[in-house]
């Protein structure tokens, strides 16, 4: 099933397999787990979060779609991973999820 959607998405985004962070193609990967499927903390994901941030703000012609990063296979609840994307609540090309928005306003 992980292989089948890993295609997919590799088809539809033309994300690069083995790339953990950055843009690749149509995707702008942000990493919460290691090579060894061990989740990485919370300030090691808000480092990468930050890097979406500052590259979202240099390049306003491209538009970033949030999934609820970390909170599948990694673990995290969305109250924990929310509050990493504070800062891109007024950020107009990042589009977060509306359960990450929910949390920030509360």
């Amino acid at each position: 099933m992980v292989a089948e959607l890993r295609d997919l998405h590799l088809k539809c985004l033309a994300q690069m397999w083995g790339f953990a962070s950055g843009l690749r193609g149509q995707s702008y990967a942000l990493p919460t787990m290691t090579t060894h499927l061990e989740p990485l903390s919370l300030d090691e994901i808000k480092i990468h979060v930050d890097h979406l941030i500052k590259y979202a703000q240099f390049t306003p012609h491209l538009d970033f779609m949030v999934t609820a990063i970390g909170t599948g296979i990694c673990g995290y609840k969305p109250e924990e991973i929310a509050p990493l994307f504070q800062d891109a609540l007024n950020i107009k090309n990042i589009y977060l999820p509306e359960l990450f928005i929910q949390i920030l306003m509360e």
